[in-house]
């Protein structure tokens, strides 16, 4: 059936575009949710789907989880975001603003998912992972595969395991590591490597 209807939009024309495939499916919702409608908050339903570039958030002591194929995202209490999807290249930015987020994301060949605060960014090929942001920095922490991690202050990177966690505050802008030792490298812009520090 669903080849007949691909076939009949082909013949008159119609365009497919990836629109639909950018859709994330909110599947678990605890407390109270919103997305941001023409610039008018509305309520999130489990079950409703929440388009490219829609700003999303959980309010007090609630919790959502929003699900596209092999990757999920689960928002804590209190936390927004916005998800972009570039077409060209099928790349998941997340845009993270505040709250704390979980992020298990499917296993590809090339990074395809990334996490952006204010004083952090993480992308990953296929992991799972927690970010924290808020006015003061931001942190991740991983738990299964390995997350680059950039401090949009500095430009320092660092490849993080799981079992290990990088900060970011804003005061210093520095990444800060810590969890099982030993830690990995902190990479400055320039290719100059600093000690490592939890």
């Amino acid at each position: 059936m669903l080849r007949r209807v691909i076939a009949l939009w082909l013949a008159f024309g119609v365009p497919i575009t990836p629109a639909f495939a950018a859709d994330w499916i909110a599947t678990k919702l605890r407390g109270s949710a919103q997305v941001e409608i023409n610039e008018v908050w509305s309520p999130l339903q489990r079950g409703d789907s929440v388009a490219d570039g829609q700003l999303v958030r959980t309010l007090d002591q609630s919790q959502l989880t929003l699900m596209r194929g092999d990757n999920v995202i689960a928002l804590g209490p209190v936390t927004q975001l916005k998800i972009d999807e570039s077409v060209a290249n099928g790349h998941t930015i997340i845009r993270h603003d505040f709250g704390t987020v979980d992020v298990s994301a499917e296993i590809l060949p090339t990074e395809h998912l990334e996490v952006q605060t204010r004083y952090l960014a993480a992308v990953v090929k296929g992991t799972r992972f927690v970010v924290t942001a808020d006015e003061l920095g931001a942190s991740v922490e991983v738990s299964r595969g390995l997350v680059a991690v950039t401090s949009t202050v500095t430009g320092q990177t660092t490849s993080l395991p799981a079992g290990n966690s990088a900060h970011v505050t804003a005061a210093l802008g520095t990444i800060a590591l810590g969890g099982i030792t030993p830690l990995p490298v902190v990479h400055e812009p320039k290719g100059i490597d600093l000690p490592n520090s939890s």
